[in-house]
């Protein structure tokens, strides 16, 4: 029995009479294409799941590229941060110190005096301790607890200066 058969019955209203020829009753006749149906629908919802699953595992990558891509960001972005404050700090220190004395004698690498107890704190000054990355050193021995130094230590300084 074809397709094209089936539909012939159908046509002139023989389907009984078909599926008693082929030894079927209405009930088998139904319950096969039940099932037929049910397996059908089974496979649709297999292949639908399976589609739908591969579509999560894709967005679910997706989402892992972008939040990494905004980790990078944000720690790019951070460091830029970080080093942007720091430096900002460290320039307000360095206006801060500017014109006051140190408390202490401030060295070189190779000991040789950048600035001597109680000198003024200059640009050249604080160039130099960077050069000899010790501008962290000077800047903690600022003494605040004079705004200007006699004038015999600003000569001092100008002498410290003349000889480097």
């Amino acid at each position: 029995v074809t397709e094209a058969v089936i539909e012939k019955a159908r046509q002139y209203h023989q389907e009984a009479a078909l599926l008693e020829a082929v030894g079927l009753t209405v009930g088998e006749a139904v319950r096969t294409e039940a099932k037929d149906w049910l397996t059908q629908s089974g496979e649709k919802l297999k292949t639908g799941t399976q589609h739908v699953e591969e579509r999560l595992r894709e967005g679910l990558e997706e989402v892992k590229t972008g939040t990494q891509h905004l980790w990078d960001q944000t720690k790019e972005r951070t460091a830029e941060l970080q080093t942007g404050t720091v430096q900002a700090i460290e320039e307000r220190r360095i206006q801060a110190a500017l014109g006051r004395p140190v408390s202490r004698i401030i060295l070189d690498e190779q000991d040789q005096v950048i600035l001597d107890k109680g000198a003024l704190i200059t640009h050249a000054a604080i160039e130099r301790a960077r050069a000899a990355n010790v501008l962290s050193l000077l800047l903690s021995s600022v003494d605040s607890s004079s705004s200007a130094a006699p004038q015999e230590n600003i000569e001092a300084e100008s002498e410290t200066e003349s000889q480097s």
